[in-house]
């Protein structure tokens, strides 16, 4: 169910979902509600705080977060491919 407090600028998604399927297809499901019911949640998110903020030519700032966010990318893929078949939270994550 999701909820729009519009007063306080917040909305709140709980997902339940059945045990009696399989994890992947849980999550991939709830994911998929969580997408289409909140995706006009997040363009708007984008279009008040991120839109144009890093913009080519990037600045030295952006330059470090891009490099940030492209090293964080790189640590989760590893994780990824070293703990998705050991560990329930990287396999989730994948």
């Amino acid at each position: 169910m999701l909820y729009l407090l519009p007063v306080f600028r917040w909305a709140s998604l709980e997902v339940s979902t059945n045990p009696a399927h399989s994890d992947d297809d849980q999550a991939y499901t709830a994911g998929l509600g969580e997408a289409l019911l909140t995706s006009d949640l997040i363009k708007s998110h984008w279009h008040n705080t991120l839109e144009g903020y890093c913009t080519l030519p990037l600045s030295p700032y952006c330059e470090r977060l891009k490099k940030f966010v492209d090293t964080n990318a790189a640590w989760m893929q590893q994780q990824i491919d070293s703990r998705a078949d050991v560990d329930p939270y990287w396999h989730q994550v994948q």
